[in-house]
């Protein structure tokens, strides 16, 4: 199915241009109509059954004469015109694909689920990257996966779907949409998501398909299971991807489930640290369990020894657990070793600390997840009266001056680091760390 895309132009010079480009480029996607005369062109709309209308900023359109399906944006010479006479706009000085793009994105807008789109047969492959061990890299390992499928000629896309991820760590290409135009998308049910998502694809110099990250990282917390299915889905049934990788967080509740559920290979990554291959044992060991769990809801496991007992663990059972440890006396400090989220029962946890120590490596991605981490933080508790912001400090493990660097903006204080220990014990490095002064600093002011 073509977009019927209509143009109304009064320099000639640049009309027949724009038609040729794109009769050349997109000749199996759009079918054009060009006008000179506004007259003719608004009276010609309707019979052609124009999909999207372009018009000069020379002309001015009532949008009241278009057709109800009919997307319409003015043709600007510059790109920082976001609006014009209350309309969206498109500058004409950009590249062919870049407003091929922007044309989609209109399509999207208001052709809605009237289109009628034609899937190829799935032969798109899903590779999942997740790690129970925070830090191991899977995303540079999700994104290198990437790299290697499209050094080889095969079109791949990098989705990443962790929370305060960022496919912007490791790719760069053109264009003006990103996730948070795709969530909007998926949460109005108002545009054709597949064509919503084609405008927001974006394309690295080394072949690598991409989504930029969300305007917000509130925004991908905002992301339900079954609005990820339906991506995942319209990703792979629209012929145009040979690889789809996702990167994506590792879990063993029922979504994170769906979600990993849908790749055809889920690839587990550690970094080979005492620490590292406990996680992964454990969250392994679980995740066999659950596969092999009886159809009556009962685990043949002795519970103590697994992971999933933690899953099974209620917010108000931690909560409660938390409470006695405080109040029976026996403690000066008790230290949580707690997963971060922005979600109710994860805020409602970290609450409950007198200090949230919020640790990276001072890597880019580690300064990157951070930095959107804290920022949605902030935001979200905009009216809290006691923000857990204000008692919350920065620390750097695992530092190198060669790779790592401070993050800098940002609203917490930062309490100091400890370097990067090669080829010690776990007990070698703990005796390490125990002896930096960094923790003393956490109450300080």
């Amino acid at each position: 199915m073509k977009i019927k895309l209509a143009i109304l132009e009064s320099d000639v010079g640049y009309l027949n241009r724009i038609v040729s480009v794109f009769g050349s480029k997109y000749a199996d996607k759009l079918e054009i109509y060009s006008f000179t005369e506004k007259d003719r062109a608004l009276s010609e709309l309707q019979p052609i059954r124009a999909d999207v209308f372009l018009a000069s900023d020379s002309f001015e359109i009532d949008p009241k004469q278009l057709p109800k399906r009919c997307g319409f944006s003015y043709l600007v010479d510059s790109a920082e015109v976001e609006l014009l006479r209350g309309q969206q706009t498109i500058c004409r000085f950009q590249k062919a694909d870049l407003i091929y793009r922007e044309i989609l994105s209109l399509y999207a807008e208001h052709a809605g689920s009237m289109t009628e789109l034609k899937f190829s047969d799935d032969g798109c492959r899903v590779i999942a990257f997740a790690s129970p061990s925070g830090g191991a890299g899977s995303s540079t390992m999700a994104a290198a996966c990437a790299m290697h499928f499209a050094a080889l000629g095969r079109k791949t896309l990098y989705l990443n779907l962790e929370p305060f991820g960022s496919a912007d760590d490791y790719f760069a290409g053109q264009g003006q949409f990103d996730m948070s135009d795709i969530i909007y998308a998926l949460k109005t049910r108002k545009a054709n998501i597949s064509m919503k998502v084609e405008s927001a694809v974006k394309q690295d110099p080394r072949g690598v398909y991409f989504i930029s990250q969300a305007k917000l990282a509130l925004d991908m917390l905002e992301l339900k299971t079954e609005e990820i299915l339906r991506l995942i889905s319209e990703l792979r049934l629209n012929g145009s991807y040979d690889y789809l990788i996702l990167d994506a967080p590792f879990g063993l509740d029922k979504d994170a489930l769906t979600v990993l559920h849908q790749a055809h290979a889920l690839v587990i990554v550690g970094d080979g640290t005492p620490t590292s291959n406990t996680k992964i044992f454990r969250a392994v060991t679980a995740l066999s369990m659950k596969v092999k769990q009886d159809p009556r809801g009962v685990y043949f496991i002795s519970q103590a020894k697994l992971a999933l007992d933690m899953l099974e663990l209620k917010t108000e059972e931690i909560l409660r657990l938390i409470s006695e440890l405080r109040l029976n006396g026996s403690y000066d400090y008790l230290i949580l070793d707690a997963p971060f989220g922005l979600d109710k029962d994860a805020l409602t946890v970290l609450h409950q600390a007198h200090a949230l120590v919020i640790v990276g490596d001072g890597t880019p991605t580690s300064n990157t997840k951070i930095f959107r981490a804290v920022t949605a933080l902030s935001m979200k508790e905009t009216n809290e009266d006691t923000p857990l912001i204000n008692r919350s400090v920065l620390a750097y493990n695992r530092f190198s001056s060669k790779t790592g660097a401070a993050i800098s903006n940002l609203e917490l204080r930062a309490i100091g680091g400890a370097p990067r220990y090669e080829h010690g014990t776990t007990e070698q490095l703990l005796a390490q760390l125990s002896r930096n002064q960094l923790f003393e600093a956490i109450f300080q002011s």
